[in-house]
């Protein structure tokens, strides 16, 4: 049986060193002055789902937090070294960002 922990409460920072506080914080950075043209719910809500995608399974992203199932000694069962996270990062700052803005473009 396994239970779950949390790994980070900063997944953008922990996956990929971002400065950015969280994903929303990322996503008005991208979007800069144009922020107001998009459907930014909607964009975190696919930015999110795309950066789940690149984890561990057993890792869940809930919002900016990560958690990890451990077995029942308390170790995560997927942990994450430095190899890992490289390739979770690059996997990360392949997602086409711009694409996923521009299907939420807002409605005038």
């Amino acid at each position: 049986m396994s239970t779950t922990t949390q790994i980070t409460s900063s997944a953008l920072h922990y996956l990929t060193g971002s400065n950015h506080a969280t994903i929303r914080a990322a996503l008005e950075t991208f979007a800069g002055d144009y922020a107001g043209d998009y459907d930014l719910d909607a964009i975190e809500a696919d930015y999110t789902q795309a950066i789940q995608a690149t984890l561990p399974a057993s890792w869940q992203l809930a919002g900016d937090t990560i958690f990890g199932d451990v077995d029942d000694t308390g170790t995560l069962i997927d942990p994450a070294d430095e190899a890992t996270l490289t390739e979770i990062s690059a996997a990360i700052d392949a997602i086409d960002l711009g694409a996923i803005f521009a299907t939420h473009e807002a409605t005038k």
